[in-house]
Protein backbone atom coordinates (compact mmCIF):
# COMPACT_ATOMS: atom_id res chain seq x y z
CA UNK A 1 0.00 0.00 0.00
CA UNK A 2 1.64 3.52 -0.59
CA UNK A 3 2.61 5.98 1.91
CA UNK A 4 0.26 8.55 0.20
CA UNK A 5 -1.87 8.76 -3.35
CA UNK A 6 -1.42 12.10 -5.36
CA UNK A 7 -4.62 12.05 -7.64
CA UNK A 8 -6.17 14.98 -10.18
CA UNK A 9 -10.23 13.81 -9.55
CA UNK A 10 -9.97 9.65 -9.09
CA UNK A 11 -11.77 7.84 -7.43
CA UNK A 12 -8.54 6.65 -5.70
CA UNK A 13 -9.16 10.11 -3.83
CA UNK A 14 -12.36 8.21 -2.06
CA UNK A 15 -11.08 4.64 -1.67
CA UNK A 16 -7.32 5.19 -0.22
CA UNK A 17 -8.85 6.99 3.29
CA UNK A 18 -10.77 3.99 3.51
CA UNK A 19 -7.32 2.47 4.15
CA UNK A 20 -5.73 5.38 6.15
CA UNK A 21 -3.88 6.34 3.74
CA UNK A 22 -4.04 9.99 3.08
CA UNK A 23 -4.48 11.68 -0.63
CA UNK A 24 -3.40 15.05 -2.06
CA UNK A 25 -5.87 16.23 -4.86
CA UNK A 26 -4.26 18.28 -7.95
CA UNK A 27 -7.86 19.61 -8.79
CA UNK A 28 -11.51 20.77 -7.23
CA UNK A 29 -12.97 17.03 -6.80
CA UNK A 30 -16.71 16.10 -6.57
CA UNK A 31 -15.29 14.87 -3.04
CA UNK A 32 -13.16 18.05 -2.56
CA UNK A 33 -15.69 19.09 0.54
CA UNK A 34 -15.70 15.44 2.34
CA UNK A 35 -12.86 16.61 4.48
CA UNK A 36 -11.38 13.40 3.18
CA UNK A 37 -8.53 14.77 1.26
CA UNK A 38 -5.53 16.86 1.22
CA UNK A 39 -6.91 19.77 -1.00
CA UNK A 40 -5.31 23.40 -2.04
CA UNK A 41 -7.10 26.37 -3.64
CA UNK A 42 -4.80 27.18 -5.64
CA UNK A 43 -1.83 25.85 -7.81
CA UNK A 44 0.93 27.59 -5.59
CA UNK A 45 -1.22 26.06 -2.15
CA UNK A 46 -0.69 22.53 -3.62
CA UNK A 47 2.99 22.84 -4.88
CA UNK A 48 3.58 23.83 -1.47
CA UNK A 49 1.72 21.09 0.37
CA UNK A 50 3.09 18.81 -2.94
CA UNK A 51 6.72 19.30 -1.62
CA UNK A 52 5.80 18.76 2.23
CA UNK A 53 3.80 15.78 0.97
CA UNK A 54 6.63 13.35 2.53
CA UNK A 55 5.57 14.99 6.41
CA UNK A 56 2.44 14.13 5.49
CA UNK A 57 0.61 11.00 8.58
CA UNK A 58 -1.41 8.13 8.16
CA UNK A 59 -5.25 9.30 8.81
CA UNK A 60 -6.68 8.72 12.21
CA UNK A 61 -9.58 6.34 12.69
CA UNK A 62 -12.11 9.37 12.91
CA UNK A 63 -10.91 10.42 9.71
CA UNK A 64 -10.85 6.77 8.15
CA UNK A 65 -14.49 6.03 9.25
CA UNK A 66 -15.75 9.69 7.82
CA UNK A 67 -14.46 7.96 4.62
CA UNK A 68 -15.98 5.15 4.00
CA UNK A 69 -19.36 6.26 5.23
CA UNK A 70 -18.62 8.89 2.13
CA UNK A 71 -17.50 5.88 0.39
CA UNK A 72 -20.23 3.37 0.87
CA UNK A 73 -23.41 5.65 2.40
CA UNK A 74 -25.80 2.68 2.41
CA UNK A 75 -25.17 -0.35 4.15
CA UNK A 76 -25.57 -3.44 1.81
CA UNK A 77 -27.86 -5.86 2.33
CA UNK A 78 -27.73 -9.28 0.95
CA UNK A 79 -30.64 -10.33 -1.31
CA UNK A 80 -31.66 -13.99 -1.16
Amino acid sequence: MADCILTVNGSVGIEAPCYGVPVLTAAKTYYHDADITINSDNYEEFIQKLKKIHLVKKLSEIEINRAKIICNPIPHKTIR
